[in-house]
């Protein structure tokens, strides 16, 4: 049995010689950016101007970096909203009826941040959300996440589903 992979064993070699990868990956996208304070994740629902209920891809910030198993950095997770499947359920911002994506998190996700922003209490983080109308979201979120682990060898602390990144099996005959 061979198995794919959307990032290769070269990529993770080439790993000590990167620097800034990811968030070169980070750049090639139009962000717009929210503030928050440690423990008040909430206060984003009221935030002006108000977070759009619009597909797209979005990164959380600590105030400062995390160390990583390579290097550090200060995103704690990349999410998405409307991609592939969902697209037209939710969006990341609240509206159309729903909580958007930012305020339906649950299970580890929402445990690992809430911990994370439990070390810098009254501290400033932020979400970078990035609005898309033709890329697909989920496409985005994926290239982004493989990008983070091709710099710090592991997934952001908050993001839990390396299924993302690993192709369907292929089989050799």
């Amino acid at each position: 049995m061979k198995y794919g992979f959307h990032f290769s064993v070269r990529a993770r070699a080439a790993v000590t010689q990167m620097s800034g990868h990811f968030e070169d990956e980070v750049r090639k996208f139009s962000w717009k950016q929210w503030s928050y304070t440690s423990g008040a994740y909430a206060e984003l629902r009221k935030a002006s101007p108000a977070i759009p209920c619009c597909y797209g891809v979005y990164l959380i910030r600590a105030p400062v970096p995390l160390a990583r198993v390579h290097g550090e950095s200060n995103v704690i997770y990349i999410g998405q909203a409307g991609g592939q499947s969902r697209r037209g359920k939710q969006g990341i911002g609240p509206g159309n009826g729903g909580r958007g994506r930012l305020f339906n998190t649950r299970g580890n996700d929402e445990i690992v941040r809430e911990r994370i922003e439990g070390l810098y209490p009254g501290q400033t983080f932020s979400v970078e959300c990035c609005f898309l109308d033709d890329e697909d979201p989920e496409d985005i979120e994926r290239e982004l996440l493989g990008a983070y682990i091709e710099e710090h060898c592991e997934l952001p602390p908050a993001n839990h589903n390396l299924k993302k990144l690993i192709a369907e099996p292929t089989y050799e005959v």
